[in-house]
């Protein structure tokens, strides 16, 4: 009989999720206002408490983000506020940019 192997390093991110992530392409206008940063990104997932983003801009874990998300038949973006927890990067067609994970800690 054969020993099952360890689960890999997504398998573990998975399994440490408390909520579930929906695939969701939306555009997101974003501000680190402790840097002076500010742009536009498209989201690559979304759960109750958290986001995955694409950015040209490297952060660190702990910087603080504020986010306006637009959502399909509202007038009102959604509003929130969060902490970078990680980041990637990862080079795609020649192009550069982060996978960032960022978890809510404000939402309007």
């Amino acid at each position: 009989m054969m020993a099952e192997a360890a689960p890999g390093p997504r398998e573990a991110m998975e399994e440490r999720r408390r909520f579930v992530r929906f695939d969701v392409r939306k555009i997101v206008a974003y501000e680190v206002p402790d840097e002076l940063i500010r742009g536009k990104s498209l989201s690559e997932n979304l759960s109750l408490w958290g986001i995955r983003l694409r950015l040209l801009t490297e952060l660190k874990p702990g910087t603080r983000v504020k986010m306006k998300i637009g959502i399909f038949g509202e007038r009102q973006p959604f509003l929130a506020t969060g902490c970078v927890v990680w980041q990637m990067e990862v080079i795609e067609d020649g192009k550069r940019h982060f996978k960032t994970g960022v978890n809510f800690s404000e939402r309007r």
